[in-house]
């Protein structure tokens, strides 16, 4: 998924969690329950399967949550220094910058991160994927329907 879903996911969490440790938890939790669902990124035509591809959507997906976690804040009047937030969105992220850190570093000491992600990653996929517009759609859906979860029940 991409961590613009992810993040926004961390952020309720972190608006009803009771503290910092339990708001880290449940946010990795999720990270990991949301790349269960199948989302297309194993279908990636291969004429998008290359670094250039991978960077550009990796720069513009962090763009979005950059942008979308300031005007949440902004929009809601949310308190930033509540622990809470910071620990759930950190939480539903790592998963996938351990993923990065992975492929751009000494790749034995993030080997038990990387096979376990891809493990839950293809617990559905591996036998039923959407082709990648389809699982961009529905990534892009999820997206605006968890902001708009966030902005009206929040």
């Amino acid at each position: 998924m991409f961590l613009s879903v992810h993040s926004t996911i961390g952020l309720i969490i972190g608006k009803y969690s009771a503290n910092p440790i339990l708001a880290f938890f449940v946010g990795l939790i999720s990270h990991y329950c949301c790349d269960i669902i199948p989302h297309g990124d194993t279908k990636l035509p291969k004429r998008f399967n290359n670094l250039v591809h991978w960077s550009l959507a990796g720069i513009i997906d962090l763009t979005i949550v950059f942008i979308n976690v300031v005007l949440l804040i902004y929009l809601r009047k949310i308190n930033i220094y509540n622990l809470n937030f910071g620990a759930a969105f950190l939480g539903s992220v790592l998963p996938d910058f351990l993923l990065l850190a992975y492929f751009l570093t000494d790749k034995k000491f993030f080997i038990r991160p990387f096979k376990f992600h891809e493990k839950i990653h293809n617990l559905i996929s591996k036998k039923y994927e959407f082709n990648f517009y389809v699982g961009l759609g529905l990534q892009l859906a999820a997206f605006v329907i968890l902001n708009l979860i966030f902005f009206y029940l929040c």
